[in-house]
């Protein structure tokens, strides 16, 4: 069997995840890392991306819009700008992000929230 260390996938709302878990691939900014039990001591910026725990057996992948990892031999904290399963994911919803972020921004002075529109369609890799 082999080694597990305590992983911790904690967003603003809600602790996420925490699982004993074999391995947790992370999506830095650096490049992708794999961590497993007695990984040197880092603390790394995430990039979004997917975050994949493996855990007896059992394999759980939650996006992530970036956010910062604390790696330690035995548990890793990854505290989350903004996180969801993968398995929440709301494909529609996805598909009008994507047809929004095609027009563009809106025009000058409109008067709908500032951030819509601005959807780039491409969350770095998130499954569906």
């Amino acid at each position: 069997m082999a080694q597990t260390f305590t992983f911790e996938l904690v967003s603003p709302e809600r602790v996420l995840l925490s699982v004993e878990a074999e391995q947790v691939e992370l999506p830095g900014v650096d490049g992708d890392m794999t961590v497993m039990a007695g990984h040197a001591p880092v603390v790394s910026t995430l990039r979004p991306g997917t975050i994949v725990a493996r855990a007896a057996g059992n394999k759980t992948a939650i996006f992530v819009q970036g956010g910062v990892a604390d790696i330690r031999g035995s548990a890793v904290v990854v505290l989350a700008e903004k996180a969801f399963a993968t398995d929440d994911v709301d494909v529609r919803q996805v598909e009008r992000g994507c047809r929004k972020g095609r027009r563009g921004p809106p025009p000058s002075g409109h008067r709908d929230r500032p951030d819509e529109g601005h959807f780039d369609g491409s969350p770095k890799g998130l499954t569906l």
